[in-house]
């Protein structure tokens, strides 16, 4: 007997918080434009003790991932496919984030003397990512010679880049760091690969989490150092910050889900675990500082206990169907995350000259502020209509 296909529905709670963090994501990757701002908007400096509103940003939404993964591979697991063939979606899937995290950050060392000037450049890498992981209407039967076409346009940039030191093709490109991209899909593969071999172990979940936020504290305190060489090979091992923050929005996600029919039950669970974590961060903070740069422990744990409470509010709110009007505002960041922030990236390399080119008054001080929340709600309206034409990126 042939067992019927289901799916799960979106869970809007989720869905609220990735669409109003990818807002404000957009928006402080926009301040680098303005001037005269408070200080704690932005990222606070390696070498200080604190942290800014921006630096609060990417953990929440790597929490994010995370609260997503139970659900992503529940669904995949209810429509019946089998335990290779969400290994194969979860690798393929890293690969594509590290490809895409790996080419936006060597972007940033791409010389001004290179023949294909370095606006076109991002502009047809840009495009290169969406004919290899758009998401082509089913009833399109060219889709694979789109994809080979957007695999040779990447592969033929790779070619003819060039470094600002003068070193060009394959050779010249790095990683210099893993990107914003990159980083994330680390952290998928990490969490995802745990949830999806234990999946009916929430203890060992949970286990690891520990082991994970251990790992950090062992980094920080300069357990690690005769073992460092091995971060060369197995990523994970240089700190583990990453991965913390996913695996505890994949805890969130199990304990919600297992007793969401008991409101105090998990109320109560969640908010001692936020509580307890920004407790800890806080009181270890005279060890090592609160530092997203150095990705301390005390930041780590002092992000995921307000991503906690984030979520707790974002709960209440899909319960009580407040703040939908916001969401429908800004619902394409939730629904086409990946495209979202890619937007800005052909924004920028467009209208370089004339965006940064604004009067004085639009770039300073709250006019300025009020620009770059404005320029986000344009980024999601762009991502809407683009949407709606079935250019969304999906891996």
């Amino acid at each position: 007997m042939i067992k019927p296909i289901t799916t799960q529905p979106r869970f809007l709670a989720i869905d609220l918080l990735r669409a109003t963090t990818m807002f404000f994501m957009i928006f402080v990757n926009d301040i680098w434009t303005l001037t005269n701002i408070p200080t704690w908007i932005g990222h606070t400096n390696a070498d200080v003790d604190g942290m800014g509103f921006a630096d609060i940003i990417f953990p929440i939404f790597l929490f994010i991932v995370g609260l997503s993964i139970p659900y992503a591979i529940e669904a995949k697991i209810a429509k019946g496919e089998k335990r290779t063939s969400i290994l194969k979606h979860i690798i393929g899937r890293t690969i594509a984030l590290l490809i895409m995290g790996v080419l936006l950050v060597n972007a940033e060392y791409y010389s001004d003397q290179a023949y294909l000037h370095k606006s076109y450049w991002m502009i047809l890498l840009i495009i290169s990512f969406f004919l290899i992981w758009r998401v082509y209407p089913k009833a399109q039967s060219d889709t694979k010679y789109y994809r080979l076409v957007g695999i040779m346009i990447l592969v033929g940039l790779t070619l003819v880049f060039k470094r600002q030191d003068g070193e060009q093709g394959i050779a010249a490109l790095q990683v210099y760091w893993w990107g914003i991209l990159g980083l994330i899909g680390w952290g998928y593969l990490t969490v995802a690969l745990s949830y999806l071999f234990l999946r009916k172990q929430t203890i060992l979940l949970a286990i690891f989490a520990v082991l994970l936020l251990t790992l950090n504290i062992c980094h920080h305190l300069h357990l690690l150092d005769q073992i460092k060489f091995i971060s060369k090979y197995i990523w994970l091992v240089e700190n583990g910050a990453i991965a913390s923050f996913c695996i505890f929005g994949s805890l969130t996600t199990i304990i919600y889900k297992k007793w969401r029919k008991n409101t105090f039950l998990y109320l109560t669970t969640l908010t001692g675990m936020a509580l307890v974590l920004l407790l800890s961060g806080i009181l270890t903070r005279p060890l090592w500082g609160i530092s997203k740069i150095h990705a301390t422990p005390s930041w780590i744990m002092i992000c995921i206990g307000i991503s906690i409470f984030l979520f707790l509010i974002a709960v209440y709110l899909d319960e009580k169907k407040w703040g939908m009007r916001w969401y429908e505002m800004i619902k394409p960041a939730a629904t086409s995350t990946l495209t979202c922030y890619m937007i800005p990236y052909l924004f920028y390399a467009l209208l370089a000259p004339f965006y940064m080119n604004l009067p004085l008054v639009l770039t300073s001080g709250l006019l300025g502020l009020v620009k770059s929340l404005l320029f986000s709600f344009l980024i999601i309206k762009i991502t809407g209509l683009l949407e709606q034409k079935s250019w969304k990126l999906k891996i």
